[in-house]
C-alpha cells in the first residue's frame, strides 16, 4: 500500500499507526527542516534519519529521531513499500510504533515547555551590566552557563559553547531558565 499526504491533514503519529498493520517499507517525511525518513520493517519502527540527528538505527536512539520529526507542523509524507521478509519474521526488529510514539511525544512535551520560554535558538542573549540588590548568587553549577551566556549572543550560541543540542532534557534547565530570566537579563534584548 502506497500512502501520500501532508502532516497537516494526517499526523505522524496517525501514520505510524497505520503503518503498525505489518508494513514493510519507507516512510519519507519532507518540511520546512529539510527531509527525513523512518523504516518500518513488520510494522515496526526500525530506523530513522533527521537532518539533526542523521541516521538512526539503535533501538535506545529511534525516540530521538521520531521526537525531531513530531516538531514538524507541516511538510509532506510518503510511504514506499518495499518487499519484507515472510510475516511475522521481523517482529522482533525495532520498536513497536506506539512505544517510540510515547517516549517521542513526551520529550515533544518537554521541548514545547522550553518554547514557551525561548520560542527561538536565535532568541538574544544579553548578560545585564548591573543586577537589583546588594548581591547575586551564581550557583556553581550554573556558573558555566552565565561564561557561555557572556560570549554569546543568542541561546543557541549558549547551546553551542556548552555542547548542547535541541535536546529538551540538555536545554531544559540550563539554556531556559537560566538564560531566560534567572538575573541574566531579558532573553528578548
Amino acid at each position: 500500500m502506497a500512502l501520500e499526504g501532508t502532516l497537516d491533514t494526517v499526523s505522524l503519529p496517525e501514520v505510524l499507526q497505520l503503518m503498525a498493520a505489518g508494513k514493510t517499507g519507507r516512510l519519507q517525511l519532507d518540511g520546512p527542516r529539510g527531509s527525513g525518513a523512518i523504516l518500518i520493517r513488520g510494522g515496526r519502527v526500525a530506523a530513522a534519519e533527521t537532518p539533526r540527528t542523521g541516521p538512526v538505527e539503535a533501538t535506545s536512539d529511534l525516540p530521538e529521531a521520531v521526537f525531531e520529526l513530531l516538531r514538524w507542523d507541516a511538510g509532506s509524507f510518503a510511504f514506499a513499500p518495499v518487499p519484507g521478509p515472510v510475516e511475522g519474521d521481523e517482529q522482533s526488529a525495532g520498536v513497536a510504533p506506539d512505544e517510540v510514539l510515547a517516549e517521542a511525544e513526551a520529550r515533544l512535551e518537554r521541548w514545547r515547555a522550553v518554547e514557551a520560554v525561548v520560542p527561538s535558538l536565535a532568541c538574544a542573549v544579553e548578560v545585564v551590566e548591573e543586577v537589583d540588590g546588594p548581591a547575586a548568587t551564581v550557583e556553581a553549577s550554573s556558573w558555566p552557563v552565565l561564561v557561555a551566556a557572556a560570549r554569546s549572543t543568542t541561546v543557541g550560541d549558549v547551546g553551542q559553547r556548552l555542547g548542547l543540542d535541541e535536546d529538551p532534557e540538555a536545554l531544559n534547565r540550563p539554556v531556559a531558565h537560566v538564560c531566560a530570566g534567572a538575573s541574566l537579563g531579558d532573553p528578548g534584548a
